[in-house]
């Protein structure tokens, strides 16, 4: 449809640059609020898991008597080979739900810390809080706004409240200073132009002596600059705070996705760690057994190392499982993926180790059974070889049938060919 509106007239509906620009900066300033909400609401969900409740209430259980009990119990076996066999297995069943605690400490240091925030040089590490210092964007405010409100903190009280005692009493350190107020170009970096600061040596020639001071007011604007960069402050226009915004929420979301996995894969394999061990400690301990007739009968290393033999294989089968299950559990909520495969690195690794760990457990605990049978039974050499090769053909088997293991598997062999291309 042809448009008849006089070319006065439409040039009249077009908003004059001025509220276009102003209407762009309140759609800015708008979504800036909305990420400031998703940013608070997945806070306090890594919140919940920074207090670690299931954990810390499990641990003491875990670590009280359980393993003591078992180590000693196994320790005392006549047979030294058996005996290093099964404690390696048990060394690995403790190892591994600590390592999953040790990755799951970690990926909560990753979720609440960064070394490097956008806008600071990358010459210096400085551990650094992932919600960084907010300062007022100098392109959104009347003219001067900025200025008088750098000229406000720049009085005593203002860098009294924010530098350290240790600081105040002369063990001063000069870190990195955001550009923007880097008027003293401390941080010499590329391309920087001193007349970007929005610090002025007027403005520090304003500021009121302190006799309470022991060094010049120079060095403690610096001082001062400088806790602002550690809260990782720095002046950026409204354009960068909404590209920083978009990016922060998006690290904020892996890593939180990391950090529940983590999670709930570490509480599994605590809880049925715990499990296992409770029950072999309780069954190898004292007169827990001399009920049961078959085993009244049996000397008791033949009988300890029979029980702790099948909690170890037990635990050893059933843990890849375990570990796997929060992923089975979301890739059963559609039928669009047909290979339960996680292609993520971060990811894969701990099941990796968790495979690794399984398989060696299974191997260990096996081998140490068919030294228990050459002793029961009085084999001869071949029949112990015999044994022993079918304790690895069926080790083998163990790792690659089971679709847990063989989807791991996969997923590691798939990821060392990519890497090699």
């Amino acid at each position: 449809m042809e448009n008849n509106t006089p070319p006065e007239q439409q040039q009249n509906n077009t908003p004059p640059p001025q509220e276009e620009e102003e209407g762009q900066k309140g759609a800015m300033r708008s979504f800036l609020q909305r990420g400031e909400t998703r940013l608070s609401t997945l806070q306090r969900i890594g919140g919940v898991f920074l207090n670690g409740a299931g954990l810390l209430v499990l641990l003491p259980v875990f670590t009280k008597d359980t393993f003591a009990t078992i180590f000693k119990t196994i320790l005392s076996i006549s047979d030294n080979k058996i005996s290093f066999l099964l404690l390696v297995v048990l060394i690995i069943t403790l190892i591994l739900p600590l390592y999953a605690l040790y990755l799951l400490f970690e990926d909560i240091v990753h979720f609440y810390f960064t070394s490097h925030h956008p806008g600071f040089a990358n010459a210096r590490f400085f551990p650094r809080f992932i919600l960084s210092g907010l300062a007022l964007p100098p392109d959104d405010t009347i003219s001067k706004k900025k200025e008088m409100v750098i000229e406000k903190q720049l009085t005593h009280a203002m860098m009294d409240f924010i530098i350290s005692p240790n600081e105040k009493k002369g063990n001063q350190t000069v870190h990195e200073i955001p550009y923007t107020r880097d008027y003293n170009n401390y941080n010499k970096r590329t391309n920087y132009n001193k007349d970007e600061s929005l610090v002025t040596q007027e403005m520090i020639n304003a500021i009121p002596s302190d006799p309470n001071q022991k060094y010049d007011i120079n060095k403690k604007v610096d001082l001062f600059h400088s806790n602002l960069g550690l809260a990782a402050l720095i002046d950026r226009s409204l354009v960068d705070e909404v590209a920083k915004m978009e990016t922060s929420i998006v690290r904020h979301i892996l890593h939180l996705r990391r950090l529940i996995l983590r999670y709930i894969k570490a509480l599994l394999i605590l809880i049925w760690t715990t499990l296992i061990l409770g029950i072999t400690a309780s069954c190898i301990s004292g007169d827990s057994i001399t009920g049961i007739p078959k085993f009244s009968t049996l000397p008791p290393d033949e009988v300890v190392i029979l029980i702790s033999a099948a909690g170890f294989l037990l635990w050893a089968i059933v843990l890849p499982r375990v570990v796997r299950a929060p992923i089975n559990w979301i890739y059963d909520q559609t039928d669009q993926n047909k290979e339960k495969v996680i292609r993520e690195p971060e990811l894969m690794h701990f099941e990796e180790i968790t495979i690794m760990c399984t398989i060696t457990s299974f191997f260990f605990t096996s081998l140490a059974l068919v030294f228990e049978l050459k002793n029961i039974f009085n084999l001869g050499i071949i029949d112990f070889l015999c044994l022993s090769s079918m304790t690895v053909v069926i080790t083998i088997l163990f790792a690659v049938v089971p679709i847990d293991q063989r989807i791991v598997l996969k997923g590691r062999w798939q990821r060392m060919i990519a890497c090699k291309k």
